[in-house]
């Protein structure tokens, strides 16, 4: 019921955790819709089973925006505006997964051509996946690169303006090509659940539409396995360099533990560097 009333109520990490489980099981909400008899086998009824966990994610992504904002104004920091404005681009990912649904959709029923529905497809599970490695997991750091004033390499600077860091965190795994591996693994398998959520596409006769979606549900399922995995890695690391993970010694900075969107200011971060 939290996940379904994210715009009224605050979301934790357990709410919007479980929200994204629920965006990989598009194939078991059908079934179950199905099976007990709320609505009928069709294209439609897999595809807003499909979407509706993308929109409750994406509900939840607007009141966290909400309420990063006013600790953005409470704090009024670079860092705090910026951790508001970065929900509201998590929900334009959950947004451009739900049109993907929509057009797949429109395109079964020869509405829409299949490449316009393919091409958004590709581009929802791009953002996705940039999202992934740069955000939930946070193997990938992406930056501007500003140049410096009389530098030798002007021309290079203008010609790659972005800088690239693999790992600018602590991680919890020891060998790095795993990381690469789950990297691999969620860049190939990103854009199967829109396949097992609108199955209705021209592939041949190879296999029947259930064989397919019985795949690409077992092959997604893979995925949100060892997506979980990162994500909770990354939340432990964030919270842990943050000082907010439990039982972790704050050197006296008095930080807000209940703040599901404390972050350190400044002087907990002096206070902290002082006690080490």
């Amino acid at each position: 019921l939290r996940v379904m009333t994210a715009p009224i109520k605050s979301v934790s990490f357990t709410d919007f955790f479980l929200a994204d489980q629920l965006t990989s099981q598009a194939t078991a909400i059908s079934d179950a819709v199905i099976a007990t008899g709320l609505a009928h086998e069709s294209g439609i009824t897999r595809a807003v089973a499909g979407a509706c966990p993308h929109w409750f994610r994406l509900w939840q992504c607007v009141r966290r925006f909400r309420d990063a904002r006013l600790v953005a104004r409470a704090r009024d920091g670079v860092v705090t505006r910026w951790h508001a404005i970065s929900h509201l681009i998590n929900g334009g990912k959950y947004l451009t997964s739900i049109a993907a649904i929509a057009t797949r959709l429109l395109a079964a029923r020869r509405v829409l051509p299949w490449p316009l529905a393919t091409t958004l497809g590709v581009l929802s599970a791009l953002y996705s996946l940039l999202w992934d490695l740069t955000m939930d997991w946070r193997i990938l750091s992406i930056q501007t690169f500003c140049c410096p004033a009389g530098g030798k390499s002007k021309v290079g600077c203008y010609l790659f303006p972005l800088r690239f860091a693999l790992m600018p965190r602590e991680g919890c795994v020891q060998a790095r090509w795993k990381y690469a591996a789950a990297a691999l693994l969620d860049a190939m398998l990103r854009y199967v659940w829109l396949m097992a959520a609108v199955p209705a596409a021209p592939m041949g006769d190879a296999f029947s539409e259930q064989a397919r979606v019985s795949i690409f549900a077992a092959l997604e399922i893979l995925r949100r396995s060892v997506w979980n995995v990162l994500r909770v890695e990354n939340e432990q690391s964030a919270n842990a360099g943050s000082y907010r993970a439990v039982g972790v010694e704050t050197f006296g900075a008095e930080l807000q533990l209940g703040d599901a969107f404390a972050a350190p200011s400044s002087e907990s971060l002096q206070l902290s560097i002082e006690g080490l």
